[in-house]
């Protein structure tokens, strides 16, 4: 079984669901350490001034997990909401994503974690995908260990026989920590599709995908490329 790991992100890019596509199962390492203005609390949408920001206000101690991070204020929602109504209202698909959206967007989420994993969650099922997805939190304490030997471990903890790495995995992973687990590497092509606003702009938001594309994105996303061996 094919195991992925990744922090539970803001509304994140395509890549990201990409890899859901690839993998039997989804850990999101809500237990790793969150980094306050990465992306884990935001991310870009398309406007016609170009990219904007949409960011997740945060109390965030230091050295702290992202399950434990919580959201400052309700205040974010609604304007966040509006930001991205008003920019994508002319996107062909959405009203078929809007009702739903919205609603998110109405709930009183407390943590970044769970507000991330529903929008996650939300956008796989709108690409076609029902992936099985679990917390890091969920497989018990995982102390003491390296990096690479705490993703071992949560994949074997999970049942996994095989780990499913980024592209820029091979800055920091240790190939000789994963012992019996088999390492497999993401090959992502991002594709150009049609966007409101000018110009293609990459490595937005996959939300900029969905409200662009909508229903026919469901196969596209396994076409965009394949998980490969490890081969440093």
């Amino acid at each position: 079984m094919i195991v992925a790991i990744h922090q539970p992100n803001y509304l994140p890019y395509l890549g990201f669901f990409h890899k859901i596509a690839l993998a039997d199962l989804f850990v999101l390492y809500d237990t790793a350490q969150f980094s306050k203005n990465e992306f884990q609390n935001r991310n870009r949408i398309k406007t016609p001034r170009g990219p904007l920001w949409l960011t997740v206000p945060v109390r965030s101690p230091a050295f702290q997990a992202i399950r434990n991070v919580e959201i400052s204020g309700n205040r974010w929602k609604s304007l966040h909401w509006r930001t991205i109504q008003s920019n994508y209202a002319r996107s062909s698909f959405f009203g078929s994503y809007s009702r739903d959206l919205q609603n998110l967007y109405s709930k009183d989420w407390r943590q970044l974690s769970l507000a991330n994993e529903a929008l996650i969650r939300f956008i796989a099922a709108a690409f076609g995908h029902a992936p099985t997805i679990r917390r890091a939190s969920e497989l018990g304490a995982i102390e003491n260990l390296s990096a690479s030997a705490k993703l071992a471990e949560i994949v074997r903890r999970s049942g996994g026989d095989a780990y499913l790495s980024g592209r820029g995995a091979s800055r920091y992973l240790e190939p000789d920590e994963f012992g019996e687990v088999k390492l497999l590497v993401q090959e992502f092509h991002h594709p150009e599709y049609p966007q409101l606003w000018g110009p293609f702009v990459p490595d937005l938001s996959a939300l900029d995908f969905l409200l662009n594309v909508g229903d026919k994105s469901r196969g596209v996303i396994e076409s965009l490329g394949q998980a490969r061996p490890w081969n440093r």
